[in-house]
């Protein structure tokens, strides 16, 4: 027996569709707006005190992956601007710390990879660290050589934040409240500085504006340094002294711990300066 076909049914049916596509523009009208920062992380500070520079040794293993790992490690060291790189096979065995690595594994195929390699530190002719360190990708679509230089970055990166200073990457929700899309635009495209100046306007007009002290926290947050951690800091206080927002309690704890993480990359820096 063939199913009645009635106009309700279609009435019904366009009724669901409609109903599933008002959920779905109201779903992406509450996504909240946020923007990436980038955040200090300091040293798990392995080296000895004494130790002013580090040599990076060539790699044994797979040259597809043995070669370009090295580099990567010596640009993160020249970056970080903490340790000087160098020359292997010049080092003075006192003040310099030897890293020698072997690759693993090397599996890398378009779309998908995995890495791992094991790192040994020597100083003054001793082995003072060994680590095996993994790391796997699924990447549908890209090339062979991208998979390979973003597993071997991670490596690289996790290796060096042993003993280097290096940022990472987060991500800071804004609070919505009235009048702020002008402010969080601005902060969306980067522009701390008008960020800033009209979220200090809204506070300037209500000083019990909770939002605004929280979302120009994240603007402070954004801009990096003591100073400006500092600020973040002290407007996140102000907002949770307004309003006890989970929220605005995380952000806090985040960037006190930011702050205490960058200043000792500083006296990192500077102490091996000093020496």
């Amino acid at each position: 027996m063939r199913p009645i076909k009635s106009p309700f049914s279609k009435l019904y049916a366009s009724a669901v569709i409609a109903t599933l596509f008002a959920m779905n523009l109201a779903s992406c009208a509450t996504v909240p707006k946020g923007v990436i920062v980038d955040i200090t992380v300091s040293p798990e500070n392995i080296l000895p005190e004494e130790v002013g520079a580090v040599s990076v040794r060539d790699i044994d293993g797979d040259g597809y992956c043995a070669a370009p790992l090295k580099n990567m490690l010596e640009s993160l060291i020249n970056k970080a601007a903490v340790y000087e790189l160098d020359i292997s096979g010049l080092e003075d065995p006192e003040t310099t710390v030897i890293i020698e690595g072997k690759i693993e594994e090397c599996n890398i195929k378009p779309g998908y990879g995995n890495v791992s390699a094991t790192f040994v530190m020597f100083h003054d002719n001793r082995r003072i660290h060994i680590e095996t360190d993994s790391e796997n990708s699924n990447r549908p679509g890209a090339s062979k050589s991208e998979v390979r230089d973003v597993l071997l970055k991670r490596l690289a990166k996790k290796y060096a934040s042993r003993f280097l200073p290096v940022t990472r990457k987060e991500l800071r929700i804004f609070k919505k409240g009235e009048s702020h899309t002008a402010a969080i635009s601005s902060a969306e495209n980067r522009n701390w500085d008008m960020a800033i100046r009209l979220w200090t306007e809204l506070i300037i007009k209500n000083r019990k504006n909770h939002q605004a002290f929280y979302n120009r926290g994240i603007a402070y947050e954004a801009g990096g340094g003591v100073k400006n951690l500092e600020r973040a800091i002290r407007d996140y206080k102000t907002a949770i002294a307004i309003k006890k927002d989970s929220l605005y309690i995380k952000a806090l704890s985040r960037a006190e711990n930011a702050l205490l993480s960058l200043k000792k990359a500083i006296e990192l820096k500077e102490k091996i300066g000093d020496g």
